[in-house]
């Protein structure tokens, strides 16, 4: 009798759910949460518990967190460079 290899695949961990205009005068909501895989990080940036969810890892949420800072980083250098205030 040979041995049963298990096809199952992890699931799918990050996802962005979009679904309505929300106004953005609350505060994010963020709860760490953790699945058979491990730690996840599940948000709203909006503040709101409908419209916009994230679900991150946490490495994805790291990479994502420094491609922001060098956005940022880099448009306040250029308005810098050109004399504009922030």
């Amino acid at each position: 009798m040979g041995t049963t290899k298990d096809t199952k695949q992890a699931p799918r961990r990050n996802y962005a759910c979009i679904g309505e205009f929300v106004d953005s005068s609350l505060p994010p909501i963020v709860k760490i949460g953790e699945d058979q895989f491990g730690p996840l990080i599940r948000t709203s940036p909006f503040g709101h518990s409908g419209g916009v969810h994230l679900c991150l890892t946490i490495e994805l949420w790291n990479q994502w967190k420094a491609a922001v800072d060098k956005a940022i980083s880099d448009y306040s250098a250029t308005r810098l460079a050109a004399g504009i205030t922030l």
